[in-house]
């Protein structure tokens, strides 16, 4: 996203300041390898691309992802969210979820998948920013989610996939996707 522009723009100045020539600096940040379920892109099986964004979730890093898949995704692409609990919310839980929600909807996303009781709070605030009801679905585990992609997925679609915690079930279900 682009905050990591200025992650990047940092690294390069602070280098300098250090006394590394810059031509240097960026050559050695071309070579940054991406971490793991931190908004990693993956070519997943049948022309379909997988974001994994699902090292943690907050307000502020769901935003963040949102709006860069909003970003990246092309007009052709169905834009698929498939979100599980933000972590940590406390007594702000509800009117996070309720922001969360309108975000959803004002991202463009088309179509919201839910996995967990607590991430089915994302739904009714995004259908009531604008998010169709017939394009949210919510699901308990891997095996359904699975089951329903099969059916569903269609080629060039992105599938953006955020969690607040240890779920295996995201794990199991973006390795089945990238087939």
């Amino acid at each position: 996203g682009e905050h990591s522009v200025y992650n990047a723009v940092a690294s390069i100045a602070a280098a300098a300041m250090l006394g590394v020539d810059i031509p240097y600096a960026i050559k050695r940040l071309s070579s940054y390898q991406h971490m793991r379920s931190h908004f990693q892109i993956i070519e997943g099986r049948n022309q379909i691309t997988l974001v994994d964004d699902t090292w943690k979730s907050n307000p502020a890093s769901l935003r963040k992802g949102l709006e860069t898949l909003s970003r990246i995704a092309l007009p052709s692409q169905r834009k698929i969210a498939v979100l599980g609990r933000m972590a940590a919310l406390g007594k702000y839980a509800d009117e996070e979820y309720e922001k969360a929600g309108h975000l959803i909807s004002a991202s463009g996303i088309e179509i919201l998948i839910t996995k967990g009781f607590i991430a089915k709070d994302f739904e009714k605030p995004a259908i009531e920013a604008g998010v169709n009801p017939h394009n949210v679905y919510h699901f308990s585990d891997a095996d359904e989610m699975k089951r329903f992609f099969d059916s569903f997925l269609i080629p060039n679609d992105i599938v953006y996939f955020k969690t607040g915690g240890d779920d295996s079930d995201f794990d199991d279900v973006i390795d089945y996707l990238r087939g």
